[in-house]
């Protein structure tokens, strides 16, 4: 196993402070296809899992099938991205679909890791996906075999007859396993609207027995009407016995909380503590803890990075007070560097209580990104505290 690139020394971990240490895992790219869409999750011990796709910048969210990597050693040392046969583009009736948005996690109680998303689908050959007012997403899964290191058949959760459910995927969310061995996933999926797609989301709680996902609740429907496009790429996190969700929308990150899991607050803008709205817009957040204390993940504007798309770079973190739902401006920090290239598609896992994993690749568009001094890194961050 190689050690590909390791860039930068790792900091000793703190038990005071968050100290944050970067490298970077493999850089470069033809001009054409560059690595998108990089999440990560461990086992807790040795065993870790990077996922990514790769994706044509010619055309818009153009992606091509899921790609892992793998670490036995506690991510000292990863090989390098193999492909994985299952998730193979499927044609049919000339639209092409593929598996992406994918998000790994280590199941404890079936001792294995399993990626889920949703589909995304192009048609006639097309570069650009097909149009969102006719499209049918689905939740596909897959288990990793460490030993083989290959996922294994994708499958699709079995959902119900509902409508809203013919266009429904769990796309960049985080999910969380609960004590019973039971899995909560966020989803999204399209609202009943003539004049406009606009997509809400709920929560599912799902069992899962190592190789079979089965739908056991659907959580209550999650919706911001503000919202031109509505809501999604939820990501969902368990602390201090509450429930969490991050939620993107347009024109804001929303937060709403659980005392079960499934049935939500009204979504809150993210605010910090004084009340002035954070600019994060139009990209995802994702979570993890910190000896028991809540954290999220996040870009924003911040008056230095108007280059960058939608101000999806660089990645910051801070400290969440769970009590007002708003995120502490004096606990923030900067994850990854911006060069750039957006960085809002990225993945967070805790490898255990005071130490965290962040991963993303650098999104090779638009055009002259890389004058800043990106190059399609993928770029991983070790969090202690």
């Amino acid at each position: 196993m190689n050690n590909i690139n390791n860039m930068n020394k790792q900091t000793s971990c703190s038990k005071s402070v968050p100290q944050c240490s970067v490298r970077i895992l493999r850089e470069g790219w033809d001009g054409k296809l560059c690595y998108v869409h990089a999440r990560i999750a461990s086992d807790g011990g040795e065993r870790m899992l990077i996922t990514a796709q790769k994706m044509n910048v010619a055309g818009s969210d153009c992606f091509f099938p899921i790609r892992s990597m793998c670490s036995t050693d506690g991510g000292q040392t990863w090989d390098g991205f193999s492909e994985n046969g299952h998730f193979h583009s499927v044609y049919y009736g000339g639209i092409r679909s593929v598996c992406c948005d994918m998000t790994p996690m280590y199941h404890r109680r079936a001792e294995c890791f399993i990626a889920t998303g949703h589909i995304a689908q192009y048609s006639g050959g097309s570069i650009f996906p097909v149009n969102a007012s006719v499209r049918r997403r689905s939740l596909p899964y897959s288990v990793y075999d460490f030993d083989r290191r290959v996922f294994g058949e994708v499958k699709y959760l079995e959902m119900p007859g509902d409508e809203r459910f013919a266009d429904c995927g769990s796309g960049c969310s985080q999910c969380v396993e609960l004590p019973d061995g039971s899995v909560l996933v966020p989803v999204s999926y399209a609202l009943p609207n003539q004049h406009k797609h606009e997509t809400g989301a709920a929560v599912l709680r799902c069992g899962f027995d190592g190789e079979t996902m089965r739908l056991l609740d659907i959580g209550g429907e999650i919706a911001v009407h503000d919202e031109v496009r509505g809501i999604g790429e939820c990501s969902v996190i368990m602390c201090g016995g509450r429930y969490y969700l991050t939620i993107r929308g347009d024109t804001y990150g929303y937060v709403s909380v659980s005392s079960d899991g499934l049935g939500y607050t009204k979504p809150e803008i993210w605010r910090w503590e004084d009340g002035e709205i954070v600019p994060t817009y139009n990209t995802q957040s994702h979570w993890f803890t910190l000896g028991g204390t809540l954290w999220l993940v996040y870009t924003r504007k911040n008056g230095r990075n108007d280059h960058v798309f939608r101000h999806r770079a660089p990645l910051y973190a801070a400290k969440v007070n769970t009590g007002s739902l708003r995120l502490i401006r004096d606990s923030e920090f900067e994850v990854i560097p911006e060069r750039g290239a957006r960085l809002g598609n990225f993945g967070v896992c805790n490898v255990d209580a005071d130490r965290v994993l962040v991963t993303v690749t650098e999104w090779m568009q638009p055009a002259g990104c890389e004058k800043y001094g990106s190059n399609n890194a993928l770029w991983l961050a070790e969090i202690c505290g």
